[in-house]
């Protein structure tokens, strides 16, 4: 009969019946393995660029023309040994204060952000923060 048809197709090798979310489970695994990973350190580096939305947040905005600033304060200021000093050590502070600012971020990341970029690996800060 159909139905026998139809349990017959619904068990598993181990006779075990199939539910349906079974089903949608193997389709998403088969599509994640299928689907376009980073192959290369660039591929990585290009995806992290486009997950974030760089028109919408203004703090990264900020960030990265403060980052402009500092480039062009070390590069005119390449000559006077104390303002580069200053800039070394104003930097390496910045980058200690890392993990504090993440946290930070993780607790109100809604005041300033339209998403949460801080986990709690501090993966985003750093390379946001510390990288450059």
């Amino acid at each position: 009969t159909l139905l026998g048809v139809v349990e017959m197709k619904d068990m598993l090798e181990n006779g075990t019946r199939m539910r349906p979310n079974d089903a949608m489970d193997g389709v998403v695994k088969q599509y994640l393995e299928q689907s376009a990973k980073p192959e290369s350190f660039f591929d990585e580096v290009e995806a992290f660029i486009y997950a974030i939305d760089w028109k919408a947040e203004r703090w990264l905005q900020m960030l990265g023309a403060f980052y402009v600033v500092l480039v062009v304060v070390a590069i005119a200021s390449r000559k006077n040994w104390t303002i580069q000093t200053t800039l070394l050590l104003t930097s390496l502070i910045g980058a200690l204060c890392a993990e504090m600012l993440n946290d930070l971020g993780k607790e109100h990341w809604e005041e300033f952000s339209t998403q949460n970029y801080f986990d709690d690996s501090g993966l985003f800060m750093s390379a946001i923060f510390s990288g450059p």
